[in-house]
């Protein structure tokens, strides 16, 4: 939009009410991203977007699937934890969705923590001993009765514990003292060392990510540093995440899997694992992995072994990575994806495929009568603009895609779908919304009024107005 940002400071007083809307439903959703897993004794636990699959480790074969979000595409499962009888998956952003292992095969979803319950919006979650802490904008709480360990005004990227300084935490990429406040040194992982690790009680390994690499440091129970030389290590490439598991430390990488070993003072690489985009991992055995990412999970078999060739992926699901907008028509929608495309036939089919198809640009501006809306490029806030370009946001998350369907305004944001429109007095108001996966990055109209949503979460359905 021409010139919105000259004009930002401009406010229009047209009266542009939120009220508490939802009045939007799923009537189809298919894909999800397999971003996390957790190995329990004798099942594998693996999410793929709003849902969780129970496995069994050995054949990766399912046994049961459990929807964690409260609709279909309602969330993204990207961290899953498992302490004792109890696991827990983080729906970024939104929830922690808390389950009961007491009978393995089938979990139980015994409660839903949002925001209000934990006092802060969750965006991390990890095992420190024998606490599940969630952690994210305001702090750090131990589940599942939200009390809090980290309060502080800033982003919480990691909570973890010194033997020597108590609970501490990783903001802006620098180790806090949850308690002084003080600052140890830089990090955007902090990692404790168990006692199967080949290190002195109390080791820790930071993580610093940055976008050409990341590094990994050894350090003592005082968060000093061990040996500038030997324990510090530097990954080229795109970072995704680091396992620690025993006496091993698995860098996960866009194009590979990078395994070192742990000595007292030194880390060094063993392995290199070819297996591009993986996010999440854990050991089935001495020969085997379970990996989970852009291709959707499955089982690695390191080297020959009776069972086959080394360095083989086995028994995958398939599963779906980023979704970017695609073209159109009325039968369906050809999506481009970060490791090939899909496509989407409204409602009747979903498959993947590796064949790279190129993207669109989706609208950014919308006209209904007497009204025109617009996403500002610079900010990505939504404005309402009248004849002379005067301004007035809505009052409504970022967005990235906005359509005009039956004399309304569609809008897709960052974490969900808003529908404004006229309430026949001539004030524009919210009619309804409803919280997804996102970012919403296309709604194409549909001939019955309803919208077709494509969501960087691996998402593709429709979404429809109800009374």
């Amino acid at each position: 939009m021409t010139g919105m940002k000259k004009i930002c400071s401009i406010i229009l007083f047209l009266f542009v009410q939120q009220v508490f809307a939802d009045g939007l439903q799923v009537r189809d959703a298919v894909g999800g991203r397999a971003r996390a897993m957790v190995l329990g004794e004798s099942y594998w636990y693996q999410a793929v977007g709003d849902r969780l699959e129970v496995l069994l480790p050995r054949s990766a074969s399912d046994v049961a699937t459990i929807l964690l979000a409260e609709h279909p595409a309602g969330g993204e499962c990207t961290e899953l934890i498992l302490v004792g009888d109890t696991l827990y998956a983080l729906l970024v952003g939104d929830s922690i969705v808390v389950l009961d292992c007491s009978n393995p095969r089938v979990p139980v979803i015994t409660k839903r923590l949002k925001q209000d319950a934990l006092g802060l919006q969750p965006m991390g979650l990890k095992s420190i001993g024998t606490w599940a802490v969630a952690f994210g904008e305001f702090g750090a709480v131990i589940l599942p009765d939200s009390k809090q360990i980290v309060d502080t005004p800033k982003q919480v990227q990691d909570v973890s514990m010194s033997i020597d300084h108590g609970v501490v935490f990783v903001s802006d990429g620098m180790i806090f003292d949850a308690d002084s406040d003080a600052m140890y040194g830089h990090a955007t992982e902090l990692k404790i060392l168990d006692e199967e690790a080949n290190a002195p009680f109390g080791t820790l390994i930071s993580v610093l990510a940055q976008d050409d690499g990341v590094s990994l440091r050894l350090l003592h129970s005082d968060l000093s540093i061990i040996d500038e030389t030997n324990s510090l290590v530097e990954v080229d490439g795109v970072y995704h995440a680091t396992h620690i598991q025993g006496n091993r430390v698995f860098v996960m990488m866009e194009k590979r899997i990078e395994v070192f070993s742990i000595s007292p003072d030194a880390l060094t690489l063993i392995k290199s694992i070819p297996v591009e985009g993986v996010y999440d991992l854990d050991v089935i055995g001495s020969n085997y992995l379970a990996l989970s990412g852009d291709f959707g999970f499955g089982i690695y078999r390191l080297e020959h072994d009776r069972g086959g060739s080394g360095e083989s992926l086995l028994r995958v699901t398939q599963g779906a990575s980023a979704f970017s907008a695609g073209k159109h028509n009325v039968w369906g929608v050809q999506i481009p994806t970060h490791v090939g495309s899909a496509h989407y036939k409204y409602e009747q089919s979903f498959e993947l495929s590796d064949e790279h198809v190129e993207g669109v640009t989706v609208d950014k501006e919308a006209v209904i009568l007497g009204w025109r809306a617009a996403i500002d490029p610079d900010t990505d806030e939504v404005f309402l603009v009248d004849a002379e370009d005067a301004l007035v946001p809505l009052p409504i998350p970022t967005a990235t895609s906005i359509v005009p369907i039956s004399g309304n305004f569609w809008v897709g944001t960052t974490n969900g779908i808003y529908v404004f429109g006229d309430d026949g007095s001539g004030n524009l108001i919210e009619l309804a919304s409803i919280g997804m996966a996102g970012p919403i990055v296309q709604l194409i109209p549909m001939f019955d009024g309803s919208a077709a949503f494509v969501s960087e979460a691996g998402f593709v359905g429709i979404v429809e107005q109800v009374n």
